[in-house]
């Protein structure tokens, strides 16, 4: 599992999104079942269809308002859910057999469907499945102009020569020293820095008239 949670979050969307799939996968979302167990509430029903047993997957995948949303964003897996289905099999099945783009989508559509759920648990207004889905298209579009942006600024700090090129960043090492000439009272000065594929970069030599005295 190293290798999968590495590349989970490798993902290039916002990481309160990741921490709510990380926390999914665990069953660690506050769903009304893990509250009861917790003695945090009196009851273990879903607060929007009444079910019995609100669960992460119930809540995300299970629920008809959930079920609502995931018809509408058209992923026919999650459509007819079966009632063993867990949010950590929902997540490693998507992560194997869709594209990037589209797995970048059930992320955000399943941490979407929970944002919308607690509206709903503090007595708000929840916006309808078609409303949230041109929502999710629309912050999917804008998560992707960022990332194209920042390519772009890091591809401009570049000149054509070396965006074709792999660029190889280099080390340096100071060497300095120093001579007395007592009959003439001349001290030298003189210092060379030199690359690590061993180029001389800087070389700087500087006679000072004067005395020295021990120190």
């Amino acid at each position: 599992m190293a290798s999968w949670w590495s590349s989970y979050w490798a993902i290039q969307i916002p990481k309160k999104i990741l921490h709510f799939g990380w926390k999914g996968f665990h069953e660690t979302l506050p769903s009304f079942s893990g509250l009861l167990r917790r003695h945090s509430s009196p009851h273990s029903n879903c607060p929007i269809c009444g079910f019995g047993n609100d669960t992460n997957a119930h809540v995300i995948f299970w629920c008809s308002f959930s079920q609502g949303i995931w018809k509408q964003m058209s992923f026919p897996f999650l459509t007819s859910p079966k009632e063993d289905l867990t949010f950590k099999g929902v997540l490693l099945y998507a992560s194997e057999v869709l594209e990037k783009e589209v797995f970048e989508k059930v992320l955000i559509s399943a941490w979407t469907i929970w944002f919308e759920r607690n509206k709903k648990s503090h007595g708000r207004t929840i916006r309808t499945p078609h409303q949230i889905k041109i929502w999710i298209s629309s912050y999917y579009d804008e998560i992707c102009r960022e990332r194209n942006k920042t390519k772009k600024g890091v591809s401009t700090g570049c000149t054509s020569e070396q965006s074709n090129a792999e660029i190889e960043f280099l080390s340096y090492r100071l060497y300095v020293d120093a001579a007395i000439s007592t009959p003439q009272n001349v001290i030298g000065f003189g210092a060379v820095i030199f690359s690590s594929d061993k180029q001389m970069k800087v070389a700087l030599s500087k006679p000072l008239q004067g005395k020295s005295f021990p120190i």
